[in-house]
Order: structure tokens, then C-alpha cells, then sequence
């Protein structure tokens, strides 16, 4: 068995990434205008993560865990994982349609990235019942639960795993990646096409430029009418002081600086 304070490291980082996923994907939602992938993901994984935090209760001891929870928690980490990989698989058809067509890739397209479509519910409701009817039919028939490290409850034998969470999802993971790698090789087709075009582009403007412009034809109006010459400014000159008037002024300064007093007058 595990120590317990590895168990609350375990449940610390199971709550923290909880946390994270709402924080990233609540913006992600806003960003795309698209609601429906991110909150189903943040759903699944709070079922997924929650059913086994709320094992804390008991200590995360599957001998301490009473036999309903510990039913709930083998059956409700199936159906949450079934549930998730319903939404990436949804998620990943979108994802495809909208790669399909280039021409809704421009910033002009106000819809959003990921419209909702009905057939999504497929993946996302109809696997998951689905997947889930077949794992709990095995589960209640075999009726048997065992600890894995010492954190939560499973199922008995192990290949009962395999309908469950291990290995039902690879059914849909498979598809999923061949239709990754379809959209990611159209991505990088149509980005080196668009290079290709702007590039033609750019070299049909710069041979453009080598051509010389046409004159431009005047009307009759301007050709009847005499072209005007704006005058030429001149500079306003004014004319030099004469010799007598210096003088003159300086007499006048010299009178103006004598003392009004008679003692003074005497004196100087």
C-alpha cells in the first residue's frame, strides 16, 4: 500500500489539473466561439477526476471504500473516459469539416470555428451508452472489485479492464488518427498553396512597376487657359541712416543725460 501522504500529493495534482482544465478551456470556448467541445471535455473530466478525489474520504483505501461507492467509482471512470474520447472524436470530425474547406479559414468568417452538428451526438451519446451497457454488464457479472496501488477500485480480472477504460476507446482513437493526419496534410497543402499564389503575386506587381506610366491627357479648359506665374516676392529694404542724422541723435541722448539739478550743472 501507498503512504498517505503520497496519496495527498496524488490528490493535490488531481485537483490542481481539475482546476486547470476550467481555466484553459472556459477561454478556449470564448475564443473559438464554440461551447460545446470544450465544456463536454471540462464535464467528463470533472466526473472523471472528481469520483476519484472524493476517495479521500476513505483515505484512498479500497478496503475502507464501502461496496457501493466502490461500484460507482469502477463504473462512473468508464463512462466518464467513454464520454471524453466521444467528444474528441467529435471534436476531431469538426476539426476535418472545417479543414475541408479553406475558404472559412479567413478572419472575414464570423461563425464559429466549430459549429455544433447533430451527427456529433454519435460519438458523444451514443458510444458512451454504448461502451458503457457492455462494461457494466461484465462488471455486475463477475462482481468483483480489487485495489490498483492502493488509490481506487477496479475491475476483476483484468481483462474486464480491457471493455472499460484500458481498451474500448482505442476503437474510436484509431479512426480519429487517420482523420488527424488527413487534416494535417491538407493544412500544410493549402498553407504552401497560399504561399505559392502570394508569391506569383508579389513578382506580378514588381514586373508591373518596370512599365512607364501613361501621360495624362488635359481637358480643353486647362489648355485654353494662359498659365499664370505667381510673382516673386521681394525683399523690403530700408535705407541706411545718414551721417548728420547719427550725429543729430547722438546729441540728442548726450542733452537727455545732463543733471536736471543746478548744483549739479554748476559743478559739471
Amino acid at each position: 500500500m501507498l503512504p498517505f501522504g503520497l496519496k495527498l500529493v496524488w490528490f493535490a495534482l488531481s485537483l490542481s489539473g481539475l482546476i486547470g482544465c476550467w481555466a484553459v478551456l472556459l477561454p478556449l470556448a470564448w475564443a473559438i466561439q464554440s461551447y460545446w467541445g470544450p465544456i463536454g471535455y471540462a464535464v467528463g473530466i470533472t466526473v472523471l477526476e472528481g469520483i476519484f478525489c472524493l476517495g479521500l474520504i476513505w483515505r484512498m483505501n479500497p478496503a475502507n471504500i464501502p461496496r457501493g461507492f466502490c461500484l460507482a467509482q469502477v463504473l462512473l471512470t468508464g463512462l466518464a473516459t467513454f464520454f471524453i474520447i466521444g467528444v474528441l472524436a467529435a471534436i476531431t470530425t469538426a476539426t476535418t469539416v472545417y479543414v475541408a474547406k479553406p475558404k472559412q479559414w479567413g478572419p472575414q468568417n464570423e461563425t464559429a470555428i466549430l459549429p455544433w452538428r447533430v451527427y456529433y451526438l454519435l460519438p458523444m451519446m451514443l458510444f458512451p451508452l454504448l461502451a458503457s451497457a457492455v462494461h457494466v454488464t461484465f462488471v455486475i457479472f463477475f462482481d468483483t472489485f480489487e485495489p490498483i496501488d492502493g488509490l481506487n477500485c477496479v475491475g476483476h480480472p483484468l481483462w474486464v479492464r480491457f471493455v472499460g477504460y484500458s481498451g474500448t476507446p482505442f476503437l474510436i482513437t484509431i479512426p480519429c488518427l487517420w482523420l488527424s493526419s488527413v487534416s494535417a496534410v491538407r493544412v500544410i497543402r493549402t498553407h504552401s498553396h497560399i504561399r505559392r499564389a502570394r508569391r506569383s503575386v508579389n513578382v506580378l506587381h514588381l514586373d508591373l512597376d518596370h512599365f512607364t506610366s501613361l501621360p495624362q491627357k488635359r481637358s480643353k479648359q486647362s489648355m485654353k487657359a494662359p498659365h499664370s506665374v505667381p510673382p516673386t516676392p521681394r525683399a523690403i529694404t530700408t535705407p541706411s541712416p545718414s551721417p548728420s542724422f547719427i550725429m543729430q541723435m547722438t546729441s540728442n541722448r548726450e542733452s537727455r543725460r545732463q543733471p536736471v539739478s543746478p548744483v549739479l550743472r554748476e559743478r559739471s
